[in-house]
């Protein structure tokens, strides 16, 4: 059980116990489950989009997208992160570039989620 490389190296696992004790099995549940419900609503607002387009059904806390608008998906992220109100990753899926959004942070909202989908759009539209 204490020979996997996540729990055998100068207490790496230290802090998982830290926040189960915070947390608890409840809170952890209520974190993965808001994470999930986000990246559905972020993953709505895509659908919807005619800027945008899902590359892959959201499972779990993933949005694969890509932007159909007349702009570069490398030229879009770059703008979208320079902000520092969002990080996205590049991704390929099936052999079309697109946009990663990974829902991790357990204080992420659904206001956040207003505010991406409001800053996406405007990025899309001072193009």
């Amino acid at each position: 059980m204490n020979i996997l490389p996540e729990n055998s190296r100068r207490l790496k696992a230290l802090p998982v116990l830290f926040s189960l004790l915070a947390y608890g099995r409840e809170g952890y549940r209520y974190i993965v489950d808001n994470s999930i419900e986000l990246a559905q609503e972020f993953g709505n607002y895509i659908r919807k989009s005619s800027h945008f387009e899902l590359l892959a059904e959201v499972r779990l806390n993933i949005v694969c997208f890509k932007v159909t608008a007349a702009c570069d998906t490398a030229e879009f992220l770059q703008r979208l992160n320079k902000t520092g109100l969002v990080f996205m990753t590049p991704t390929t899926f099936n052999h079309e570039k697109g946009i990663r959004a990974a829902f991790v942070n357990w204080r992420t909202t659904s206001e956040d989620i207003k505010l991406v989908c409001s800053l996406i759009e405007n990025i899309i539209n001072s193009k």
